[in-house]
């Protein structure tokens, strides 16, 4: 039977799954389109961005640019950017250990401060995307950054509208569930193990398992900087292992039609899954396998010129390269931090996931609508916060 299928079967459980949707207004004027940014060098995408702060680490000259978000994902949102004259820095990976525990410092300290009665959950979300140049990626792809926005407040609940799962075309309904997910988080659970990371942070051996992401809990929200080395270490791995399970599916060939991965031949796609799956049966679970037996039966290109329009589960298509997002969630109710971990192989935005909190999927449109006075209000008592956080936290760093 269908149903039974693990691929399927996540689209069946979206139905039971409350989604929403929000329009976001906007606050600021965009200060650059998205490929735009990727032209620039690092002194050149400082000038544009104007930010309202600005940190130096001066032992390597890496800067922390502070700016609002734009478009903006909530009423309460800020941008940092990490880089510097004359250096690549498009992930985590191209940060040293003190560099790297000192951007997460610096996210942690600001989400910590804006934490509130009102402000009840912040998250500190870090996209990876450098190689899929596509609608509904991130805008700025190519240079290192975070988002500090806060969730569960009452804007954003206030805005948030529901949804039927009926009225979802498939591009949609990937979006939501990422069919993808339980495989990264069996590929996960055994390298954490394997390589002992995060031994000193996990106050619970648990990954929990939501509509297309999972998550770990940490404790000691004090010191979840010192878990950077590790979080590299894992994102590594984590392409490698990207990388194969793409390489069962498409050499890489581009369909001119719709911009996407050309799918390799059944019989070949059905060799190469064999060889992976008898490599792999000590940590891919029956989900797992599932998943990748749908694939190599169905998965097939997308019909129309525009790579959204599906017309079934099986015009499933592969993001070009290891793409995603990890977020740390700070909460006024706990000393745990949720790091939640977003994979995007057959989807579109991962934050659209964790906007509205834990396991409150949402349908994210951006608004073409300028933001309402209060609205602007509240957006600028935040950055103006956050610049009180910085000025008293990072007086040292401050350019």
């Amino acid at each position: 039977m269908p149903e039974q299928n693990p691929f399927l079967k996540s689209f069946l459980q979206g139905r039971e799954i409350e989604v929403g949707r929000m329009e976001t207004p906007q606050y600021y004027p965009e200060k650059l389109a998205g490929g735009e940014a990727e032209e620039l060098s690092w002194d050149e995408f400082k000038e544009r961005m104007q930010p309202f702060r600005t940190l130096k680490y001066s032992d390597t000259g890496l800067e922390f640019l502070l700016t609002p978000k734009s478009p903006s994902w909530t009423y309460q949102d800020v941008n940092i950017f990490a880089g510097s004259t004359g250096r690549e820095v498009q992930t985590i990976e191209n940060l040293n250990d003190d560099e790297g525990k000192l951007f997460f410092d610096i996210n942690k300290e600001v989400a910590l401060g804006v934490i509130s009665p009102d402000n009840r959950e912040v998250n500190v979300s870090i996209g990876f995307n450098v190689e899929d140049h596509l609608p509904g990626q991130h805008s700025i792809q190519t240079k290192l950054h975070s988002h500090i926005f806060v969730t569960r407040d009452k804007y954003v609940e206030a805005n948030r509208r529901s949804v039927q799962w009926k009225d979802l075309d498939w591009f949609k309904r990937l979006s939501v569930v990422e069919p993808f997910a339980p495989l990264y988080k069996d590929f996960v659970e055994t390298i954490v193990k394997k390589q002992k990371l995060f031994t000193d942070f996990l106050a619970s051996q648990e990954t929990v398992m939501h509509p297309g992401y999972f998550s770990m809990r940490f404790k000691d929200q004090a010191k979840i900087q010192e878990i950077f080395p590790d979080v590299r270490a894992l994102l590594g791995t984590m392409q490698k292992e990207y990388e194969e399970v793409e390489h069962l599916f498409t050499d890489k060939n581009i369909d001119p039609l719709t911009n996407r991965y050309i799918p390799l031949e059944e019989d070949k796609r059905r060799a190469l899954a064999s060889d992976y799956i008898k490599r792999n049966q000590d940590w891919l679970s029956q989900e797992s396998i599932g998943l990748l037996d749908y694939l190599v039966k169905n998965i097939k290109s997308a019909s129309g010129s525009n790579f959204r329009d599906m017309k079934s589960a099986s015009e499933a298509w592969f993001t070009r390269g290891f793409v995603g997002l990890i977020n740390l969630s700070f909460s006024n109710e706990s000393d745990i931090v949720r790091f939640d971990i977003l994979p995007r192989v057959i989807t579109t935005s991962s934050v659209s996931k964790i906007l509205a909190g834990e396991g409150k999927p949402i349908v994210l449109d951006r608004g073409r609508n300028e933001a309402s006075v209060e609205e602007k209000q509240v957006s600028e008592s935040y950055l103006q916060r956050v610049a009180n956080i910085i000025d008293q936290k990072f007086s040292s760093l401050l350019v």
